[in-house]
């Protein structure tokens, strides 16, 4: 996770505001055995706990379930075209017997290219209903590692609108958003209000006051509510 760690540096943040003196080394250890760490580590951590997490699998797998017929068809048709590919190469150079013969196994051609196309696609769909159950279904996130860390309460919210109307009265946020309009890049950041019903905030240990909230991490209300991806308000 030494490329994609802004969330781990996030939670600890929040634990050093809380007087604590976390050890980073196990801190890590702890998002790679609750199965945290998204892709190995590799994009960092999602901003959604378990239930979210499964709610959203679940109906991609249901979707990928519903046009797998789809898909069958589609390589059905696309079967005869790559046979007759298979064909012509194979009639290249052939004599009038041979060419008779590969002319004669066409049927026999296009139900081996049907059915290796087919097992492909079960070999996909399967392997993805096996990821899903066994990696996706046990995956944690951000709100999970505040749990097991003893936050009381770690309520999160999808919307920024919805999350800064939410955050008026408490005081410590983890808040997760893409770095502009035009990447894929995101950036997960701690935040606290320095007085509960103050508008004056801290990202990191650098004191910002200002009267809006999304200055945190955009330049103005339109862009935060697009960049914004979740947020979890701690109740210490």
């Amino acid at each position: 996770m030494n490329a994609s760690g802004c969330a781990v540096m996030a939670i600890y943040n929040f634990l050093v505001s809380q007087g604590k003196n976390p050890h980073l080394p196990s801190l890590i250890a702890l998002v790679e055995l609750m199965n945290a760490d998204f892709a190995l580590g590799l994009l960092g951590m999602i901003p959604f706990d378990n239930s979210t997490i499964a709610f959203f699998t679940d109906l991609f797998e249901d979707a990928v379930l519903l046009i797998t017929p789809l898909l069958s068809l589609t390589l059905n048709f696309l079967a005869v075209p790559i046979t007759n590919l298979l064909i012509t190469y194979e009639l290249l150079g052939a004599s009038w017997w041979e060419a008779l013969m590969i002319l004669a196994s066409y049927p026999i051609q296009l139900a081996i290219v049907t059915a290796t196309l087919q097992a492909a696609l079960i070999t996909i769909i399967c392997s993805y209903c096996w990821i899903q159950t066994y990696y996706f279904s046990n995956y944690r996130g951000i709100p999970d590692i505040l749990i097991a860390l003893g936050c009381k309460i770690v309520t999160k919210y999808f919307s920024y609108s919805s999350f800064e109307t939410n955050a008026q009265n408490y005081g410590f946020f983890i808040i997760t958003f893409w770095n502009s309009v035009s990447t894929w890049e995101a950036h997960t950041i701690f935040a606290r209000r320095t007085y509960v019903n103050v508008d004056s905030f801290e990202r990191y240990n650098e004191f910002k006051a200002t009267a809006n909230f999304y200055s945190l991490f955009a330049d103005s209300l339109s862009d935060a509510q697009t960049l914004f991806i979740g947020g979890s308000i701690i109740k210490t």
